[in-house]
């Protein structure tokens, strides 16, 4: 079935960026609407993994889209996708986040 894994670093780091937003910010509802938002669009991406974009960058696999502020990066599976990380828009992907391939399923070396 088609859909969105996630690593345990892609979990981390949407839960940060809620952290964040609910504790920092005192905005705990926005919070959880942005995580529920994040969490929908990329069972979207994981119904079409090759709709996110490409950057150069980023490992041949890999793949990323935008919601509001964020950037979340996922690879390409081959019945879905699986989210590596959540960062704020300005990271630079090539330095701040440095990506492998996690998955065995996608035939890619770990």
């Amino acid at each position: 079935m088609a859909g969105a894994e996630w690593t345990s670093r892609g979990r981390r780091s949407l839960d940060g960026v809620a952290t964040y937003i609910a504790v920092e910010g005192g905005r705990p509802k926005s919070a959880d609407k942005l995580v529920d938002a994040i969490y929908a669009k990329a069972e979207s991406y994981g119904r079409q993994p090759t709709m996110g974009a490409l950057h150069e960058d980023l490992p041949e696999n890999f793949r990323y889209f935008v919601h509001k502020r964020y950037v979340i990066v996922y690879e390409t599976l081959t019945d879905g996708i699986l989210v590596h990380v959540v960062c704020g828009l300005g990271t630079r992907l090539d330095a701040d986040v440095p990506l492998t391939s996690h998955s065995r399923r996608s035939g890619l070396s770990t």
